[in-house]
């Protein structure tokens, strides 16, 4: 399904039957994946990121004159002005106190009558984004993003899936909402944090092979390009209901399309089980290992999994990893003579019951 984890062997994992070390995991298994909507950070806002989102779908980075732009195509260009206000919003001022407001700029095309698409343009965005890392990687969930607000994790996703991704199918043959990306990583990202919606996808890779194509060359012809693999993201079941509720989009047709779709169900769409299959466990070899401590449930969510807690008891200097342990100075003979067998013998096994 395109959850993946990075463990030691004998960590254990939540299955439908308990606690399973990794290493007893086998193909087939199935293991739990987070079934509910999950904690956020407080920083960002909801316009920074959908304008993040955005230009992640269907934006651009300009390198040469350090220039940030999302690009508006046809039906989206109704969004164009909504976007360029909400880049004001999340860039910097400009500089010595002058107004300088961020508006869009219509692109002609020489194959058409009218201009087909409208820019928003900023080198302040270009700022913004650089902090994070993507002129080097622009296909990813940025970091402010995981770490930020609800309000910015959901403005992300709507901006990417109404720049990218669509509404499929019907009730009758099956119904999705998908995102397609030719970047598997930027995919995995979002399922990771679709799911701390409480929204359950799977990712489909090589849906479309790599290759070349024969493409609109932006002169009113046609050429043949290289292509790169395509993967995809899938939302279905009543997972849909739920990405309309907390997600939808910001294009008016493709909100239309999901409504009319599930107003389209007599019966359904049905639930699914939040599990994941194992497909494959190999060995990564040596890396650094970090343990936590959670108190309440001794379990956590990583990478959408279910697994256990590594770390059960905080410890001070010279403290031991036990859960229960004797101070053996304690059990020497009063008269110092030696030590006291018979008082061990009567406390392990009651230290044991305890335990």
């Amino acid at each position: 399904e395109g959850y993946e984890l990075s463990v030691t062997a004998d960590h254990k994992i939540r299955t439908p039957n308990g606690w399973v070390e990794t290493q007893n995991l086998s193909e087939g298994d199935e293991v739990q994946i987070q079934n509910r909507k999950g904690g956020f950070g407080a920083g960002g806002s909801l316009e920074e990121g959908r304008v993040l989102g955005w230009l992640i779908g269907d934006g651009f980075i300009n390198n040469e004159v350090e220039c940030a732009v999302l690009s508006f195509f046809d039906e989206d260009r109704q969004i164009a002005q909504q976007m360029a206000d909400a880049v004001n919003k999340t860039v910097r001022p400009s500089v010595n106190n002058r107004e300088y407001e961020i508006t869009t700029v219509e692109v002609p095309r020489p194959d058409r009558d009218k201009p087909s698409e409208t820019r928003v343009q900023s080198k302040r965005l270009y700022e913004l984004v650089e902090d994070d890392g993507l002129l080097d990687e622009k296909h990813q969930v940025p970091g402010r993003v995981i770490r930020g607000s609800e309000e910015m994790a959901r403005g992300y996703l709507q901006a990417l899936f109404s720049a990218d991704g669509g509404v499929q199918g019907t009730a009758a043959n099956g119904s999705s909402v998908r995102l397609a990306s030719v970047s598997k990583d930027l995919l995995k990202d979002v399922q990771r944090l679709l799911l701390n919606f409480g929204i359950y996808s799977t990712l489909y890779t090589d849906r479309k092979p790599e290759g070349t194509k024969m493409l609109p060359d932006g002169q009113g012809g046609r050429k043949e390009y290289d292509v790169q693999a395509f993967h995809d993201l899938v939302v279905s079941k009543d997972d849909l209901v739920r990405f309309r509720d907390e997600i939808g989009f910001l294009i008016d047709y493709k909100s239309e399309q999901l409504d009319e779709l599930l107003d389209s169900y007599t019966k359904g769409p049905y639930s699914r089980a939040f599990t994941a299959t194992v497909d494959e466990i190999r060995n990564r070899g040596v890396e650094p290992v970090y343990d936590l401590t959670e108190p309440n449930t001794h379990s956590l969510v990583g990478n959408g999994i279910v697994i256990h807690n590594c770390g059960e008891q905080i410890l001070p200097v010279g403290g031991v990893c036990l859960l229960g342990n004797f101070n053996l100075t304690q059990l020497m003979k009063e008269d110092r003579s030696g030590f006291d067998y018979d008082l061990l013998e009567t406390l392990v096994p009651r230290a044991v019951r305890f335990l």
